[in-house]
């Protein structure tokens, strides 16, 4: 086995990354820039890894084996540890949707595809939406992984190939790769996907290994200037204090930071390189990695505990962040120790690595994680007499439709010639139990086409996507519905979008139907009640906001004005039965309603025989 001497000052710069990250996630306040430690621990990665692949290249000593057995010894075992305990403790804490969206996620880890899967669901890294996915981190992970697996490929096929224009043509997809960033991170229908993919963050990892390769080559000589060292290290932590969420990201600013990240790696001898080689520091840099796979977790998990108010501030209390900070250190230390630190020692054979560190452990915890996926997030953990947690804790029956990514179902009576189309986002979703029931009521097939987090102007990859499915679908239609959440949306943008929208849909039917927002509650029911169940000291403002009735009042004139309907389900009911009845949850979470909601109003509209929906 290839190895590289070691240097305790990169450890040092091992520690400062994983710092700065775990301490942005507790709070982003503390450290605006904190989530630049990733993009240091990829230039370091790209530097190590390449420094032993081109070594043994160039020896002739290279095996494709070797190398994954090493890489599977290092990073799997407290992987799989992580999982174990994060889908252990999701069954106590997860509501069901939550946990099936967790199972997702833990089979897109196995897959070395979580960053792919992130990049596709609503909101972006740095949501208040995403500060509560458990595995969030491991997006990563993912990308190194396959990085491991194109870079080693590609460089083999440079050195025979391309020998003497190796660096360069390296040199120019590391600037393709952040070119990409830049503009992708820039462009609305992107921004979401760029900080996840292996194509734009490529360039950053690539920073280290160009290093690595003009150290092999003798082009470049190691720094003993500590004015240029210095420099460097300030650079890096003037980024980590200065740039914000705010700032399109990656691109230039990854560019910015990488750079003095790579001269740190290629100094010697000087005063950073000191401070860096420092026990203690060093000390940090060896938990590095099992520190990075557990703060998440727990962070994540306290949040979905203690967050139960929408809207407020996603930090944790002073007190659960210490009571997180000793956790997230146990945690650290027991995978370092029992799990990490052995299974990277241990001398075994190359099958042996196979089947203990990757088969056995990918199957057990894949074959949970299919289960939870199948079981839509085995909901029957909360069940009681009373109530079906399938129904309750879901704005939509999975059953029917059970995509995470997008929707496209089938609802009211089948077979009809009488066609109706549901549009939307999340708010088209939990109509759809209504909709469709009011639909068999009159005889009407209904469509749906919609997906979570989407706003009127569909511009997101995603969004789009949906789009594009939903216009090629409308032709002949009786009726059309949109169904959006209106609140989130300003008037300028709404008057703007909407007409074009109504435009388009009355190019290919005589009716349609624009639907009201349920009211809003100030708190998340459904967490509440799993606050409740743990007797945690949840403080929350309860009732309904007041917001929701302005904006629908605003949606119905302009719709009225654009010459089409405007139906609000809830007009009619008893307020008093809006978010429980019978001891059933009408509400899912603050803003969606359930199953047992769709059928609470379902009930009112039948009894009441109000304007028929579809009707002509």
């Amino acid at each position: 086995m290839s190895s590289l001497q070691y240097r305790a000052d990169i450890d040092g710069l091992r520690a400062l990354a994983v710092l700065s990250v775990i301490t942005f996630h507790f709070d982003m306040s503390y450290l605006t820039g904190g989530f630049l430690g990733v993009d240091i621990f990829f230039v370091i990665s790209g530097y190590l890894i390449t420094s032993i692949i081109y070594k043994e290249k160039l020896n002739d000593k290279f095996s494709y084996r070797e190398f994954y057995s090493r890489r599977a010894k290092r990073i799997l075992p407290p992987l799989f540890f992580m999982l174990t305990l994060v889908l252990a403790v999701g069954w106590y804490l997860m509501l069901p949707y939550d946990f099936y969206k967790l199972g997702v996620s833990a089979i897109s880890v196995l897959m070395f595809a979580s960053n792919m899967q992130y990049a596709l669901r609503s909101g972006d890294y740095f949501s208040a939406d995403s500060s509560e996915w458990p595995l969030l981190h491991t997006w990563s992970l993912a990308v190194e992984e396959q990085y491991y697996f194109i870079f080693p490929i590609t460089l083999f096929l440079l050195l025979k190939f391309l020998k003497q224009h190796t660096l360069l043509t390296l040199a120019l997809i590391m600037v393709a790769s952040f070119g990409l960033a830049e503009w992708m991170s820039r462009t609305a229908q992107f921004s979401s996907l760029s900080y996840y993919l292996i194509v734009t963050r490529m360039g950053e990892l690539l920073v280290g290994s160009l290093l690595a390769i003009a150290h092999r080559q003798k082009l470049i000589n190691m720094f003993t200037s500590n004015f240029v060292a210095t420099s460097s290290f300030l650079l890096i932590i003037g980024l980590l204090f200065l740039v914000d969420k705010s700032i399109p990201f990656p691109g230039v600013i990854a560019l910015l930071l990488c750079f003095p990240v790579a001269i740190l790696i290629n100094s010697r001898d000087t005063l950073i390189n000191k401070i860096f080689s420092n026990r203690a520091l060093v000390y940090i840099g060896l938990l590095s990695y099992s520190l990075y796979l557990f703060h998440w977790p727990v962070l994540a998990f306290m949040r979905y505990l203690f967050n139960v108010e929408v809207g407020g501030d996603t930090s944790l209390s002073l007190v659960n962040q210490v009571f997180a900070l000793i956790i997230i250190v146990i945690l650290s230390l027991i995978s370092y120790y029992l799990v990490e630190k052995p299974a990277r020692t241990a001398k075994s054979k190359n099958r042996t690595v196979l089947f203990s560190y990757f088969i056995i452990p990918t199957f057990c915890i894949g074959l949970f994680s299919s289960f939870l996926f199948v079981t839509k997030g085995y909901p029957d953990r909360f069940s009681t007499e009373n109530s079906d947690p399938a129904m309750e804790f879901s704005h939509i029956e999975k059953d029917i439709c059970p995509s995470l990514v997008k929707l496209n179902c089938v609802g009211g009576k089948e077979p009809s010639e009488k066609r109706i189309v549901l549009f939307g986002n999340s708010h088209a979703e939990h109509y759809f139990g209504f909709v469709s029931r009011v639909a068999k009521l009159h005889n009407y097939k209904l469509g749906l086409y919609a997906t979570g987090g989407c706003s009127i102007t569909f511009s997101s990859f995603k969004c789009q996507s949906l789009y594009k499915e939903f216009m090629g679908d409308i032709e002949r239609k009786d009726a059309i519905i949109i169904a959006l959440r209106w609140d989130t949306i300003s008037n300028s943008i709404l008057e703007k979008e909407m007409q074009k929208l109504i435009s388009e849909a009355k190019k290919h039917t005589s009716r349609v139907i624009v639907l009201a927002q349920p009211p809003a509650l100030k708190y998340q029911p459904e967490k509440a009640m799993n606050c409740e169940k743990y007797n945690l000291n949840c403080v929350f403002d309860k009732g309904f906001s007041e917001e929701v009735k302005s904006k629908n009042l605003f949606v119905e004139k302009l719709a009225l004005d654009l010459g089409v309907e405007f139906f609000d389900p809830l007009v009619g009911t008893n307020k008093d039965d809006w978010l429980m009845l019978d001891g059933k949850l009408n509400f899912y979470d603050d803003n969606h309603l359930s199953v047992y909601g769709n059928i609470w109003l379902f009930n009112n509209y039948k009894n009441s025989s109000p304007k028929s929906l579809f009707k002509m």
